[in-house]
């Protein structure tokens, strides 16, 4: 123990957990020899925000050479091999993040669920904010999830990179730090942490004005707005004038109205004017500022926070990315195994119009990258074949020979003909009416005697892949419901944890619960409307968002250098687990 501290003096000390580091003090009996710095494995995990929940030595999984791999019971030495790989994972991930104080790894995070929260706005100003975006908007729901999503400030500092922050409305930090009388000291200290400030029209806040939200007058509200003003000049901060725009013109409040109160709000009929004003109508809203103030706050500033984000951002990358990741060897293995099964089906060597529509097909899969997606489709087929559950194949995938040959689907998209299921004999119907293989009269071989099977429905390759042959494969298989969860565990274990994903659903709503809402509305509001009028609001408020779901069968592939935060946010899968 003593060379252990003679040679670990001015180093930092990690281990799975605080227990085995505060052992070392009862083992020498004396606790003012153990270094000071020490890291904490477990709290670091918790502090780093990662998707990992468990370190331990039996069940743990750590990012080890980039990847998350188990950690199982080894020897000592062994183990303390990976608990530095561990270590050095998460470390290099949090110094990407700019995070570097081992205090700060090591404290203690409260809980999230008894803190005040408050509103934010978080703007993406780059492609790096975006996918930090992503990632906020991920770990909101899938670990900081109370009633509602949360994004603690800790979590909120270490993905800041390439977002700006904007201190919001009423509800921000901010306003209500203001509105509450705070200390100036205080108010300065908020709004330092905020990348711009807002205020809003008076009309936003009016609710405050009520004995029970506050007892405001009018004037406080202007005081307010005039402080944010005057604290954005002291920090040289940009302070903008925003409308927390929830529809487009003054006449639809009365769809947002019926909307909250479809959700149980008590305020619903307050209609709160939070429409899209024009700039005339802003400059007017904040005359009280002053003139070039209010120019300031309304033209000048959102133009630079609109410079600020002046990098074209698109919810999701560009079209390259809707083809599939490699598998190792797909180009190889497809032409192999396409190959072996035409030559088992009709001899070698191949008829030469089999032979033209291999060529044919194989050289716009091959060339356009698609293979892996057919060897996906295929493996995924002989699996659920092998376990012993039918496949379905349905729509123009039917028109690829390939995918015959592959087991994919069925359907054979030759032209009619007869095939020799012994001796492999074929003839191929080129005179034949019928464009249906089984149409075509019963046939004996002439070679062997046997009975002909009937193939070949004559579909055109291009009805899948287009007139030039790369048109993005759509292979739609149904599996059995028993089977589905098999087929999408086994679609992970071919790409690996983190980069397949079940897809998800945006649900708006529909004509007959919107028609419920504006009944019920009218009802106990004590409103007597037309039933054309009530066909109106209808309309109006027909579309807006719901829900959101989980696809039936889709499986979203991440690409192998990329994470699923390039592409989108995510959120719990909607099954029992």
């Amino acid at each position: 123990m003593e060379k252990l501290l003679e040679f670990a003096e001015g180093s930092v000390l990690t281990a799975y957990n605080e227990s085995v580091l505060n052992g070392l003090a009862s083992v020498i009996g004396d606790e003012s020899r153990v270094p000071v710095e020490y890291v904490d494995l477990n709290k670091l995990e918790l502090n780093a925000h990662l998707d990992i929940k468990d370190y331990s030595m039996e069940s743990g999984c750590a990012p080890i050479n980039g990847k998350y791999e188990s950690i199982p019971l080894k020897p000592a030495m062994e183990n303390a091999e990976e608990i530095k790989d561990v270590f050095i994972g998460i470390a290099n991930e949090l110094r990407e993040r700019n995070v570097l104080s081992v205090s700060y790894w090591n404290r203690n995070e409260p809980d999230y669920k008894k803190l005040q929260r408050y509103h934010i706005i978080l703007l993406a100003a780059s492609l790096t904010g975006l996918k930090n975006l992503y990632k906020l908007v991920s770990y909101s729901h899938l670990q900081y999830f109370h009633k509602r999503p949360c994004i603690p400030r800790s979590l909120l500092n270490m993905l800041r990179e390439g977002i700006l922050l904007g201190s919001a409305c009423e509800a921000g930090e901010l306003y209500r730090a203001v509105s509450r009388g705070e200390s100036a000291e205080k108010q300065r200290s908020i709004a330092s942490w905020y990348d711009y400030l807002e205020i809003q029209p008076l009309e936003n806040n009016m609710f405050m004005l009520d004995a029970e939200d506050g007892n405001c007058t009018r004037d406080d509200l202007i005081a307010f707005n005039k402080r944010i003003v005057e604290l954005g000049k002291e920090l040289g901060k940009l302070t903008v004038a925003t409308c927390d725009v929830h529809f487009l013109d003054p006449k639809d409040v009365v769809f947002r109205s019926i909307l909250l109160h479809s959700q149980g709000f008590r305020d619903a009929m307050r209609m709160t004017q939070l429409y899209f004003r024009t700039t005339e109508e802003m400059l007017e809203e904040f005359s009280y500022l002053g003139e070039e103030t209010a120019k300031e706050v309304v033209v000048t500033n959102p133009n630079i926070i609109a410079e600020m984000c002046g990098e074209q951002l698109h919810p999701f990358l560009d079209e390259k990315f809707t083809y599939s990741p490699e598998l190792p060897n797909a180009k190889e293995i497809l032409q192999e195994m396409t190959l072996s099964e035409a030559h088992h089906r009709y001899g070698d060597p191949l008829p030469e119009i089999v032979q033209a529509r291999l060529d044919k097909e194989l050289k716009s899969i091959v060339g356009n990258g698609y293979s892996s997606l057919y060897m996906v489709a295929q493996k995924l087929v002989s699996k659920s074949l092998s376990d012993g559950y039918l496949v379905g194949s349905r729509g123009s995938v039917g028109s690829s020979f390939v995918a015959t040959m592959l087991g994919i689907t069925e359907v054979n998209a030759l032209p009619p003909h007869y095939l020799c299921p012994n001796c492999r004999y074929s003839e191929f119907a080129t005179e034949a009416k019928s464009r249906c293989g089984l149409d075509l009269p019963d046939k004996e071989c002439p070679n062997c005697g046997t009975k002909l099977r009937k193939e070949g429905y004559d579909i055109p390759f291009e009805v899948f892949l287009g007139f030039k042959g790369d048109k993005t494969p759509d292979i739609d298989l149904n599996f059995s419901g028993d089977y589905q969860p098999v087929a999408h565990r086994f679609t992970e274990e071919m790409f690996g944890p983190g980069h397949a994903f079940r897809a998800g659903t945006i649900s708006a709503v529909q004509d007959k619960t919107v028609y419920g809402y504006v009944k019920h509305y009218c009802e106990d509001n004590g409103l007597i409307k037309s039933e054309a009028e009530i066909n109106r609001l209808v309309q109006g408020c027909l579309g807006v968002k719901k829900t959101t779901g989980q696809h039936p069968g889709g499986i979203v592939i991440v690409p192998e250098d990329y994470e699923i935060f390039d592409f989108c946010p995510v959120q719990h899968p909607a099954d029992k687990n």
